[in-house]
């Protein structure tokens, strides 16, 4: 499988050819950046989920909540589907895709209704499929499994737009070859380097629990994954800190980054809480965190300022996820996801 990645680099721009000596730039100048902008807005984009599972149980696999990116027009799943295990009638994925405040709408794969025996990958049905989404809404998605349907492998990722003209928010025509350097051609690049900073940061991490919720009754911040109450190096978590955050690190104003958790109270008035926690050893070593998760299902979301006066990103290297109820019932988690973004 693979990511569009290809168009993401822009030959480098030589400014001193037309900038030295005091020398105002030119047009030639004005086009290159004005190309290397649209080029960036038409085919950077991010990969919001990644992963490499066996498993045929049916039920919701996997589930995940995104922000799309500026100059964003699908969303692709890139998928591979095994046999099922055991004789089926329809072995059936799932994947469904629900804009905030919209209507879902979902589409289908299928392989084999027989067991194959031993998985090798020449029995393996690699396929795609992709939505139509709008730039910078928030999405939730979720893949479910029927029939035993064996999802081995599935990665999504954003596509913008093949053509970029007028009619694409943010586009800059190029001028004539002698012609002036227009005031609004210079905002535009700016205001829409901007945005892009703002709101095509990185996807940095997904969660799911395969259907079947992960539980805690307790006050303990504890590792939904491993049950661990502590990051160490042998805790399940990632690697946030250091090289991945640095970029966003080195902005003089602060971080902004979206915390996701789908989950729901049961059995008290109490609320769950979830929270991304740190190596960082100092004070207040938390990255982000969702509070007030009610008796309702859904996802709880809470946008976080992350920088000013906290710790830096290379301060911190590894990030456990951890859970735990505030105050009386169980809290009964599914997924997290956690993502850069800024209004």
């Amino acid at each position: 499988m693979s990511s569009p990645i290809s168009k993401d680099y822009t030959p480098p721009i030589d400014a001193f050819r037309w900038c030295k000596n005091g020398m105002m730039p030119d047009v030639r100048l004005v086009n290159q950046l004005v190309a290397a902008n649209n080029r960036m807005h038409a085919y950077r984009k991010k990969t919001v989920f990644n992963i490499w599972a066996l498993s045929s149980t049916n039920g919701v696999k996997h589930r995940f909540h995104f922000r799309s990116g500026e100059g964003t027009q699908l969303l692709v799943f890139r998928y591979g589907v095994a046999p099922a295990f055991h004789a089926a009638t329809t072995p059936l994925v799932t994947f469904t895709i629900t804009p905030s405040g919209g209507s879902p709408a979902s589409a289908y794969a299928s392989f084999g209704s027989a067991n194959y025996g031993t998985l090798t990958p020449d029995v393996i049905q690699w396929g795609k499929r992709a939505f139509s989404i709008s730039p910078n809404i928030a999405y939730e998605v979720s893949v479910t499994t029927a029939d035993e349907a064996n999802l081995v492998a599935l990665t999504a990722f954003e596509v913008g737009y093949h053509d970029l003209t007028t009619d694409v928010d943010g586009f800059i025509a190029p001028t004539s070859t002698y012609g002036q350097i227009d005031d609004a051609a210079r905002q535009t690049m700016l205001l829409t380097l901007a945005t892009a900073w703002k709101h095509n940061g990185a996807h940095l991490y997904n969660w799911s629990c395969n259907g079947t919720a992960k539980t805690i009754t307790g006050a303990t911040w504890t590792n939904p994954i491993d049950a661990t109450t502590a990051v160490a190096s042998t805790s399940a978590g990632v690697i946030l800190g250091d090289a991945l955050l640095e970029p966003y690190g080195r902005r003089s104003a602060s971080t902004y980054m979206t915390l996701c958790a789908y989950g729901q109270v049961t059995g008290g008035a109490g609320t769950g809480e979830v929270r991304m926690f740190t190596d960082y050893g100092g004070a207040s070593p938390t990255l982000c965190s969702v509070t007030g998760i009610g008796t309702t299902l859904q996802w709880y979301t809470s946008n976080q300022i992350f920088g000013a006066g906290n710790f830096a990103p290379d301060e911190f290297t590894k990030v456990d996820l951890q859970h735990r109820m505030n105050g009386a019932g169980t809290l009964n988690l599914y997924a997290v996801s956690l993502y850069l973004y800024e209004t």
